[in-house]
């Protein structure tokens, strides 16, 4: 008998915490629901076509404008390459090469430069 009260209250104290939760969580979607959100500004095609067209032309530059960097020290971080390659031309993006098991970087890195410009 003493053994059958104790699991009932483990059971309905488990429930009771399970429905605490999920009533937690339904109020907290709910409120994120209730937020105004910003009008959706609809492009026309003429805009859409010229965003388009900037991609394309930006992803057929982006190799152009890609500087390979190697021998680098295992101190140099993106930042601090990014802030070396900015004496030059604004960077883009800086992608370090890492080890996937030790997440350190190889020693090489692709630096991106915003204009080709300043390759």
């Amino acid at each position: 008998r003493d053994r059958r009260d104790y699991e009932r209250d483990h059971r309905d104290r488990d429930r009771d915490y399970r429905d605490r939760d999920r009533d937690r969580d339904r109020d907290r979607r709910e409120r994120r629901r209730s937020r105004s959100r910003s009008p959706i500004i609809e492009k026309t095609e003429e805009e859409l076509e010229a965003e388009k067209q900037a991609e394309e032309i930006e992803d057929l530059t982006k190799d152009q404008r890609t500087v390979f960097v190697s021998q680098l020290v295992m101190k140099a971080d993106e930042r601090i390459v990014k802030k070396f390659f900015e004496k030059v031309g604004k960077v883009k993006q800086v992608i370090m090469i890492r080890d996937k098991y030790t997440n350190r970087h190889k020693g090489f890195a692709y630096v991106e430069m915003a204009q080709l410009d300043a390759i």
